[in-house]
C-alpha cells in the first residue's frame, strides 16, 4: 500500500540534493506538489537533479537552485533568502548535506579534517536551521535531519564523521524540545552506510 501526501503549495529546501538521498527527496517532494530549492556544490549534479525533476513533469518555476558549500555563510543565507524571495514561504527544511572526510584528506584524524567534518555535518546544519526557524514558525513547518546509523557506533575508518552525526542526533533532540511548544515538528532520520 502506498501513501501519497499532497505537498501542493508547500516549499521545501533540501541541502545536498545534487545526488543520492537528497536528489531522490527533491524529486519526490516535487512530484508530491511542493516547490523545491535544491542545493549542492556540483553544478553538474544540480543540473542532473533539476533535469530529473523537470523530466518528472514538474514546472521549472517550482524549482530553485543554490550552488555553494555549506561552510560558507553566504550559501546558507542564499538558501533561505532566495527561497523566501522566490516562493514566499518555507514549510520543510531537509538537512541532508554530509561528508565523511575532507576531499583530498590523507589523515582522517587530522585537526583540519575534524574542523571540516564538524563544520559540514553539524555546524552548518545548526546555522541553517537557525536561519530557517523564523520562517518555519510562520508555517508550523518541519525540519528533517538525515543522520547515520553510524552515530550510534564506533568507526576506525571515519571517527569524526560518526562523532558529528552523534552530535547531529543530540542537536535534533534538543531543538525538538525547544521548538515543540511553537508547534514545529523536528525529526531525524538515519542513513545506512
Amino acid at each position: 500500500m502506498s501513501t501519497k501526501i499532497d505537498y501542493s503549495g508547500k516549499v521545501v529546501i533540501i541541502t545536498g540534493s545534487s545526488s543520492g538521498i537528497g536528489q531522490a527527496a527533491a524529486i519526490l517532494f516535487a512530484k508530491s506538489g511542493a516547490s523545491v530549492t535544491i542545493h549542492g556544490r556540483s553544478e553538474e549534479g544540480l543540473k542532473k537533479t533539476f533535469d530529473a525533476i523537470v523530466e518528472a513533469g514538474i514546472s521549472k518555476e517550482r524549482i530553485h537552485s543554490v550552488r555553494g558549500g555549506v561552510t560558507e555563510e553566504k550559501t546558507l543565507k542564499a538558501l533561505i533568502d532566495e527561497t523566501i524571495q522566490k516562493f514566499g514561504r518555507l514549510d520543510v527544511l531537509i538537512n541532508n548535506v554530509g561528508i565523511a572526510c575532507k576531499e583530498g584528506c590523507k589523515d582522517h584524524r587530522s585537526m583540519e579534517n575534524l574542523d571540516y567534518v564538524l563544520d559540514v555535518n553539524l555546524k552548518s546544519i545548526i546555522h541553517l536551521t537557525e536561519l530557517a526557524i523564523p520562517h518555519l514558525e510562520k508555517t508550523k513547518g518541519n525540519i528533517v535531519n538525515v543522520s547515520s546509523i553510524g552515530s550510534q557506533k564506533t568507526s576506525q575508518a571515519m571517527p569524526f564523521y560518526v562523532i558529528a552525526k552523534a552530535g547531529l542526533d543530540h542537536f535534533a533532540r534538543n531543538y525538538a524540545a525547544i521548538l515543540a511548544p511553537q508547534g514545529n515538528y523536528f525529526d531525524f532520520d538515519f542513513e545506512f552506510y
